[in-house]
Parts: structure tokens; sequence; C-alpha cells
């Protein structure tokens, strides 16, 4: 149980500290329009899709690598 406190703080803190100091909103421009923080580059679409799309074929990847270790 306390393992489950500490992770679910740990992600709270991450997620207000983000918003506070202006990560989060760097992060969402990033993803919806492809501007890149701190320069005036901007991604195109299929750009910005490619880099989701294996973002989210690694992060699967790696989460389903995680279950099958911690069933075994």
């Amino acid at each position: 149980m306390k393992k489950y406190i500490l992770i679910s703080s740990l992600i709270l803190a991450v997620v207000l500290i983000s918003l506070k100091s202006g990560v989060a909103s760097s992060l969402l421009l990033f993803v919806l329009v492809g501007a890149v923080p701190g320069t005036s580059l901007t991604l195109s679409p299929v750009i910005m899709f490619l880099v989701i799309a294996c973002a989210v074929v690694v992060g699967g990847a790696k989460l389903l690598k995680y279950s099958d270790s911690q069933s075994n």
C-alpha cells in the first residue's frame, strides 16, 4: 500500500510542477501543433503523426515487457 501512495504522490507532484512551470503547455503545443519549444520550428503533421506513433509503439512494447516480467 505504501508503494501505491508513494507512486501516486510522485505522479501528482510531477503533474503540478509541470503545470506551474509551463512544461505542460509546451508539451501540449508540441503534440497538437508541432511547435518545438524554444525555437521557431514547426513540424509537419506527417512527422508529428510518425513521432506520436513511434512513441506509442515503444511505450506499449515497454509496458508489455514490464507486465510480462511481473507475471513470471
